[in-house]
């Protein structure tokens, strides 16, 4: 009967020690803070005229023997595991570029693994006068209105905004004789354009062309000027 005792009394022992165990594994559970690490299996995406951005990172391997290399385009180090790829070549519009990577190896490259990129051209900026980009307009629409705008719809390259830096603005009235108001200093209507509206009827029309924006390129941080190829024409309501 002792001897029965002793086994009933450790058995005891053990399931307190298990449940002590399994409890601070648990509370350790909940307090340890993951991140997942995700990434796209089979979209790649490189846009055409951008630095286009990339990190590589090799587990275990120091950032300074990991080799970046493309083909098709070339590859510049922005230092640490970070890259840009620009591609520049209008011919690679929808077609593929392949990116490999590798490392060092006791002083020779080891192939670790090759990602294949799409190129796709982004979309043409679009821009906006009255949260539009053309048609019929409305005197009220027009006197709220001091400035032309330029948005990238669809285009999800994270950092680029574009800021209207000059255009012209045509006012042209229903006997066709058309008065052309410059505005080379910002994306704000100039007082003579401003001025003109006095003088607008209904059937007149109003046309921005011209257009130029800036953007920040997110990686070399420069300044850069495009041509919005859409010219807006609204008729006065």
């Amino acid at each position: 009967m002792k001897t029965k005792n002793v086994v009933i009394s450790a058995l005891s022992a053990l399931s307190v020690v298990l449940f002590v165990l399994f409890m601070f594994s648990f509370t350790n559970t909940q307090n340890i803070q993951y991140k997942a690490v995700v990434s796209l299996d089979k979209i790649h995406i490189i846009y055409l005229n951008f630095e286009n951005p990339v990190t590589v990172v090799v587990p275990g391997v120091p950032k300074e023997k990991v080799i970046v290399k493309c083909v098709e385009a070339p590859v510049k180090s922005l230092g640490g595991s970070k890259y840009s790829i620009p591609v520049k070549d209008q011919l690679l519009s929808n077609k593929k570029i392949h990116l490999s990577v590798f490392f060092l190896n006791n002083g020779k490259e080891q192939y670790i693994e090759t990602i294949d990129y799409l190129v796709l051209s982004a979309p043409d900026p679009m821009p906006y006068y009255a949260n539009k980009s053309g048609g019929a307009i409305t005197m009220d629409e027009i006197l709220r209105t001091d400035t032309v705008n330029v948005a990238l719809p669809g285009f999800y390259y994270e950092g680029i905004s574009y800021k209207v830096s000059k255009f012209l603005m045509v006012h042209v009235d229903t006997t066709g004789f058309g008065m052309t108001l410059p505005q080379d200093n910002g994306y704000m209507l100039s007082p003579s354009q401003k001025a003109s509206f006095s003088t607008l009827h209904k059937g007149d029309k109003i046309v921005f062309s011209e257009i130029y924006a800036t953007y920040i390129d997110p990686v070399t941080k420069k300044p850069i000027e495009v041509k919005i190829p859409k010219i807006m024409e609204f008729t006065v309501e």
